[in-house]
C-alpha cells in the first residue's frame, strides 16, 4: 500500500530537517503546514495538491475501470458525470469519499459489485489521493515520532521519553514472518505523570523510506492513563505486510503529553451486530471461546470473548466490538483473528485448525467482516 497521509508528512518533516533516515520527530516542531516546501532550495519535491493527484493518478484508473457504469448511465450510480467534471461529481457523491475514514470509502471497497476489483497499486493510489483531500480539508494536527528502532523476534519495547512522555513505553510481542511481521499484546504503561495520547501509527523504515501501518489500524484510538496504569492500544494485535529483513520500526502520534483525566476511548464499534451474531458467534464459540471466554487468563487478555455467548443486545454488541478490534477491514485477510488460528500463516498460536476446518472457519467470519464494511 502506499504511505499514508500522515506518513507522508513525516517524510517531507524528516527530510526537510535534513535528519537522515530513522530519527523521528519531537514534540514541539511546527505543524507539517509550516514546511516551505514549494521553494526550489528547499531540500524536498514540492508537494501535489489533491486535485493535482486526482488528475494524475485516479483520473485515468476511474476512466478505464469506471466509466462503462458509471459515467453517463444510471442516474443512481452516475458518481463520473461530467456535469460540471468528475472530480466535482465525485467528491460530492454521498460516501464515494469518506475523508473522516479514507480507508472505508465506497470507491475503494466498492461494497455489492458486479466490476472489476482494484489491484493493491491501484488501491494504494487512490488511497493516497483522498488522505491528500482529507489533510487539505481537515486541521493538521500536530504530529510526534519517538525514533526508528530495531525489532527482534520475541518482546519489543519503545520509550517515549523523546516525545514528552517521560518514563512511559510501548510494549508488543513481535513475530517476523515472511509476508511480513505480526504484533500481539500492544500495550502502553504510563510513566510518572500519566499519559494522553492520540492515534498512534506504527511505521517500518527500509533505510530512509518509512512504510505506515497501510490499514491506519489505530486512527480512533485515544487513551488516558494515570501514573503506572497498563492499558492494551486498540485490539493488541496488527499485521504489517512486506516488511524488508532489517527494517526498522518507530511510533508517531497525533498529539502526546501528560494525562488529564478524562478516561479512555477506543476503536469505533460494531456497525453489523446481527451479522456478527449469525455468521461469527458459532464458530467463535465453538472454537475459541474454550480459551478466550475466561478460563484462561492470558488467552482472555490477548482477546477477551467472554461475551460471545451472551446472546442479549449487550452482550453481542460488546462481542462484535472486541472481535472487531482483531480484524482489518482493508484487509481482511491480514486481521489477527485469521491470522492465529491460520495453520499456513506463519503466526505463533496454541491452536491451529485443520486445512478444511480453517476455510470453514474463513468463510462465516469474513461474511460477518464484509458486512462490517459501508
Amino acid at each position: 500500500m502506499a504511505t499514508l497521509g500522515r506518513a507522508r508528512k513525516i517524510l517531507m518533516l524528516l527530510s526537510t530537517a535534513a535528519l537522515g533516515g530513522c530519527t523521528g520527530l519531537v514534540e514541539g516542531w511546527g505543524a507539517p503546514e509550516e514546511v516551505a516546501v514549494d521553494e526550489p532550495d528547499a531540500g524536498v519535491e514540492t508537494v501535489a495538491t489533491a486535485r493535482a493527484a486526482f488528475d494524475r493518478d485516479v483520473l485515468p484508473l476511474v476512466t478505464t475501470m469506471c466509466s462503462g457504469c458509471h459515467a453517463n448511465g444510471d442516474m443512481a450510480i452516475a458518481w463520473m458525470k461530467q456535469t460540471p467534471d468528475e472530480y466535482t461529481t465525485m467528491k460530492g457523491w454521498p460516501h464515494l469519499l469518506e475523508l473522516g475514514a479514507p480507508a472505508t470509502s465506497m470507491l475503494l471497497v466498492k461494497g455489492m459489485h458486479q466490476g472489476p476489483a482494484w489491484s493493491a497499486e491501484q488501491s494504494a493510489q487512490i488511497l493516497s489521493w483522498i488522505d491528500m483531500e482529507r489533510d487539505e480539508q481537515q486541521p493538521v494536527e500536530m504530529v510526534v515520532e519517538i525514533p526508528a528502532a530495531d525489532i527482534v523476534d520475541g518482546m519489543n519495547t519503545f520509550p517515549l521519553d523523546t516525545v514528552g512522555s517521560v518514563g512511559s513505553k510501548v510494549t508488543t510481542s513481535i513475530q517476523k514472518l515472511t509476508a511480513g511481521v505480526y504484533m500481539s499484546q500492544i500495550k502502553i504503561t504510563a510513566g510518572p505523570e500519566g499519559i494522553h495520547f492520540k492515534h498512534p501509527l506504527f511505521v517500518t523504515w527500509n533505510g530512509a523510506t518509512p512504510t505506515p501501518d497501510p490499514a491506519d489500524s489505530f486512527d480512533t484510538v485515544e487513551l488516558d492513563l494515570a501514573a503506572g496504569m497498563t492499558a492494551t492500544i486498540g485490539g493488541g494485535l496488527l499485521m504489517l505486510p512486506s516488511v524488508p529483513t532489517g527494517a526498522k520500526m518507530s511510533i508517531s502520534f497525533k498529539s502526546i503529553g501528560k494525562a488529564i483525566g478524562s478516561g479512555t476511548t477506543t476503536l469505533a464499534g460494531c456497525k453489523n451486530v446481527p451479522s456478527f451474531t449469525t455468521n461469527a458467534r458459532t464458530p467463535l464459540s465453538g472454537n475459541c471461546v474454550s480459551c478466550h471466554g475466561g478460563t484462561n487468563g492470558g488467552a482472555t487478555a490477548a482477546v477477551d470473548m467472554t461475551k460471545v455467548n451472551d446472546t442479549s443486545t449487550g452482550g453481542q454488541t460488546a462481542a462484535c466490538g472486541q472481535i472487531l478490534s482483531r480484524v482489518n477491514l482493508t484487509t481482511p485477510d491480514q486481521s489477527g483473528i485469521l491470522l492465529a488460528p491460520d495453520p499456513a500463516s506463519g503466526v505463533g498460536h496454541p491452536f491451529k485448525f485443520s486445512a478444511a476446518n480453517f476455510t470453514t472457519f474463513k468463510t462465516s467470519l469474513t461474511t460477518w467482516i464484509t458486512a462490517e464494511k459501508p
